[in-house]
């Protein structure tokens, strides 16, 4: 069954999304010495589709939705290499000043407008490095398993008034605290003074942070 994984190129991890099963149950199906009835039945179900189109699991591999052309996963690609170097800088970025720099670099590109817009290119960065954590832990990927730690360097974009990010990012930083054995990281989002305090953490991981390498290749 492994390798028919292989043949999709979908890792266990990937599989598993697609299947709609954690990936600890889809793994221990696949070790075992006879094939649960079930699995063989989706094998065979995968196998339809994708002799059918053989793109059917791009969307399920890793970093899949960097690679769309739409305006937003566009943004979220040319918004990486940004934030990397502000990583290395131990510097936050305002919303306005990304925008800047993205036309900076590519002056044909016109600007946001509503800097609000940029709420969705940074989700899809937030996914993606959720996505990176969950592979690191696969023995089937290809990246490192120090990655399972990989800090949300979507944080380092704030407002410029507040200097703080935008609301719309709490559930990549609870999911981040959370993954670092914070108790109540729900909790740190209702007072302004416990969200900064978790804020604060999280940039400063992210400065800390040696090896986006994974994250940037995706972006290319």
């Amino acid at each position: 069954m492994k390798n028919e994984l292989q043949r999709y190129g979908l890792t266990t991890t990937q599989a598993a999304f697609w299947l709609d099963v954690e990936p600890e149950y889809l793994a221990a199906a696949l070790k075992a010495t006879d094939c649960p009835q079930w699995l063989s039945y989706c094998i065979d179900g995968m196998d339809k589709e994708f002799d059918e189109d053989p793109e059917v699991f791009d969307y399920y591999r890793l970093g899949s939705q960097l690679q769309e052309q739409s305006w937003s996963a566009i943004t979220a690609r040319a918004s990486i290499p940004v934030l990397i170097e502000q990583a290395k800088k131990g510097e936050a970025i305002s919303y306005g000043d990304l925008d800047s720099e993205l036309r900076r670099r590519d002056p044909t590109r016109k600007s946001a407008g509503t800097l609000q817009k940029y709420g969705i290119p940074l989700g899809i960065i937030g996914d993606v490095i959720e996505e990176i954590r969950k592979e690191a832990g696969d023995a089937d990927a290809k990246i490192g398993a120090e990655n399972a730690l990989m800090p949300p360097i979507e944080t380092l974009v704030v407002r410029g008034r507040e200097w703080q990010p935008g609301k719309g990012i709490n559930g990549f930083m609870i999911s981040y605290l959370t993954l670092r054995g914070e108790r109540g990281a729900e909790d740190l989002m209702l007072l302004d003074r416990d969200r900064r305090k978790a804020v604060d953490r999280i940039q400063s991981d992210i400065f800390a942070w040696k090896d986006w390498s994974v994250l940037e290749k995706l972006a290319r």
